[in-house]
């Protein structure tokens, strides 16, 4: 990789750490791309060569997110219900780290019409578990009888439904 090009991605990563910082600080709808750029020490025409709006970039830090967590829950020792229960734990933790506010604003992004910021981090997560417990058929823990499309929808619709109560009650 040339010079050019580990210039482009340091930069890239910088916005991305500071929309990260952003998100923790005030929640996702309390900045634009100004404060992006002006967090990560780069010029507000920079954050258009990497991304579109403000929502693609908040993408990325939960594929940031999820990645790491994806591969820890997947490698770890112990039986699929270890591996799912440290996947679902861990995610709902970081979901609390960026704070109630980030919670509800991330909800909200879901409700506008064409927005797949929380499509796109379901899917994620109906990946991750879906990974998980195919694991488990594939080590013979889990029956190749079991329906895991139906569980999957399950586990994700009881996930989100707790992320939801605790976004509308606290």
């Amino acid at each position: 990789m040339g010079k050019r090009q580990e210039a482009a991605l340091e930069t890239q990563q910088k916005l991305v750490d500071a929309a990260r910082a952003l998100i923790l600080e005030r929640g996702f709808n309390n900045f634009n791309v100004s404060d992006i750029t002006e967090k990560a020490g780069v010029a507000k025409g920079s954050f258009y060569t990497y991304f579109e709006h403000k929502e693609d970039i908040i993408d990325i830090v939960t594929k940031q997110n999820i990645y790491p967590l994806r591969e820890a829950s997947l490698s770890m020792k112990g039986n699929v219900t270890d591996k799912l229960s440290h996947y679902l734990y861990e995610a709902m933790s970081q979901i609390v780290e960026y704070g109630l506010i980030s919670a509800q604003n991330w909800m909200q992004l879901g409700m506008k019409p064409g927005n797949v910021c929380i499509l796109n981090k379901m899917h994620l997560d109906m990946k991750v578990v879906e990974e998980i417990m195919q694991s488990g058929v594939n080590s013979g823990e889990l029956s190749t009888d079991m329906p895991i499309e139906s569980i999957l929808h399950c586990i994700i619709a009881e996930f989100y439904g707790i992320v939801v109560t605790w976004c509308i009650s606290n």
